[in-house]
């Protein structure tokens, strides 16, 4: 990846996601009836990407959904999606993903993603779809933490480099659970493991520019996060990625991240990319759409489903979990937590057999 001396302007950056687009091989057939698929939401990259592929391509040629991400019903990403297909003259599905199918999402993104996260389980249906469809997909992967500053502490991208980033990181990543938690008595031991691993490989993007941003975007794609989709999707539906196209990147990490807080980058990049694009209402706005409905992860079949998996936990690992407790870890404190408890226990689930013991630690 170069590392830009200049800061480029809104509009060379938009030649830059151009020629990432116009030279991917994915999208130049045109012996399909649509090129490719651009999924939309509320927020500003699928938007950018959107805008330019109709600039390159026509709106005939392209197809958009969006799909209700994690509640019932009515969202501000189906609702903001719509009328950014409608602004473009793009024809658009909104997809509402069956209740009884959340429990077949979330075991697909855990299985996915290797048991490190379930953070696409809402990509899951929507994926279903795509491949279906046997279009390119044109997705906006990176494009949260390269537009705005978003997964990035202010404080480690005041920090610059060397140790004091790394020192936010620790910070933000290893963090004590709440008290009464399951199996929280074991963190003390596997911070002590992990950390010396996590700095080696974060010493490796020491003195790049923006070298917390990258730091996350590696540890992103590290978790599996940012690969993710590629599962999803391929190979029936090719990922297309212009966000993280070397020379796309490159620029977008060479804008100072001051710009980037409050949105000042972001809308003069859709400005450049489409006149008016930026004054369409988005889920990034200082005051975004409220999120109403019911959260599909937490209905009564899913948390059954959880309780069985966290008592199996129980019963291989021996942690202090009571049928019923997963009520308890719905508490936004505690939520991640109780994922980390659900990927341990498939984890185990598919990979227990080849151990020697299963109480922990089994290191």
């Amino acid at each position: 990846m170069r590392d830009p001396v200049d800061e480029p302007t809104p509009a060379e950056i938009v030649t830059l996601i151009d020629d990432a687009l116009l030279g991917h091989p994915a999208l130049g057939s045109t012996a399909r009836e649509h090129r490719a698929t651009v999924p939309i939401t509320g927020g500003w990259d699928s938007r950018l990407l959107a805008a330019r592929a109709v600039s390159l391509f026509g709106p005939r040629d392209l197809r958009t959904i969006t799909s209700a991400k994690h509640t019932l019903g009515e969202t501000p990403d189906v609702t903001l999606g719509g009328r950014l297909a409608a602004h473009l003259n793009l024809p658009h599905v909104a997809l509402f993903p069956p209740p009884d199918e959340a429990v077949d999402s979330l075991v697909e993104a855990y299985r996915v993603s290797n048991f490190e996260t379930s953070s696409h389980a809402w990509l899951v249906p929507v994926a279903r779809r795509l491949r279906s469809w046997h279009l390119p997909v044109i997705d906006g992967l990176a494009g949260d933490i390269l537009l705005k500053n978003k997964a990035v502490s202010v404080s480690s991208l005041e920090a610059r480099s060397g140790e004091p980033v790394r020192e936010v990181h620790r910070a933000q990543f290893f963090k004590v659970p709440p008290s009464g938690v399951p199996g929280a008595n074991g963190v003390d031991l596997m911070v002590e493991l992990a950390l010396p691993l996590v700095d080696t490989a974060y010493r490796a993007y020491e003195g790049l520019r923006e070298e917390a941003r990258v730091m996350m975007l590696a540890a992103r794609t590290a978790r599996v996060i940012s690969l993710a989709p590629y599962g999803l999707l391929e190979p029936d539906a090719e990922l297309v990625t212009p966000l993280a196209h070397p020379e796309v990147m490159a620029a977008l990490l060479a804008v100072p991240w001051p710009k980037k807080t409050g949105g000042v980058f972001a809308r003069s990049l859709l400005e450049a990319a489409r006149p008016g694009l930026s004054d369409l209402p988005s889920t990034n706005d200082l005051v975004p759409p409220p999120t109403t409905g019911v959260s599909r992860w937490d209905l009564p079949d899913v948390l059954a489903w959880e309780d069985a998996r966290l008592l199996e936990l129980r019963e291989r690992t021996g942690i202090p979990y009571e049928r019923g407790q997963v009520g308890e870890l719905l508490h936004p404190r505690k939520a991640q937590w109780r994922q980390g408890l659900l990927l341990l226990a498939l984890w185990l689930e598919t990979y227990g057999h080849r151990l020697t013991c299963t109480a922990a630690p089994w290191w």
